[in-house]
């Protein structure tokens, strides 16, 4: 869906759903956002955001090292 310009009916209807309405309800569920609004975040923004506080090895600075190490 975020790789098509396509109407959120028509992905929809690929999808099995006989009413938009209802794949728009389930996907809010479980994404937290519409489809279109999810849609147009994704599409809007230009870069990644930076993950705050990440040590050198990816993880977040507030594991330990051991939790790191694990």
């Amino acid at each position: 869906m975020l790789t098509s310009d396509g109407p959120i009916a028509e992905i929809a209807d690929q999808l099995g759903y006989a009413d938009p309405a209802h794949f728009s309800r389930a996907y809010r569920r479980w994404t937290g956002f519409s489809p279109r609004a999810h849609r147009r975040m994704i599409l809007s923004a230009a870069t990644p955001a930076p993950v705050p506080n990440q040590t050198a090895d990816g993880c977040p600075a507030s594991f330990s090292r051991e939790d790191r190490e694990a």
